[in-house]
């Protein structure tokens, strides 16, 4: 299991190798989702997430637990609404 003592890791990869660690990782792990240039992997207790950009050379590599991930979403979901009520209010 990877993420067994941390709870996320970031890295910055050259983007000229997203499809060689695409195959990497769909080989080894269980694709739940692919968009454009995001893949989203599992691995029982963690997420695999593949981000690249064509506006940007670099891409990211995401391993990250389950638990973290939610927080964090649930977090940016929190952060979204509290912008919404404050546009309405400013109208």
């Amino acid at each position: 299991m990877i993420c067994n003592d941390f709870k996320a890791v970031i890295l910055t990869i050259d983007q000229n190798k997203f499809e060689e660690f695409y195959n990497i990782l769909k080989d080894k792990y269980s694709l739940e989702e692919e968009n454009d240039k995001v893949v989203t992997f599992k691995d029982g207790e963690c997420v695999i997430i593949l981000k690249s950009s064509e506006l940007n050379t670099e891409m990211e590599l995401v391993y990250i637990t389950n638990g973290f991930y939610k927080e964090f979403l649930n977090k940016l979901d929190k952060e979204e609404k509290l912008e919404q009520e404050q546009m309405k209010r400013l109208l």
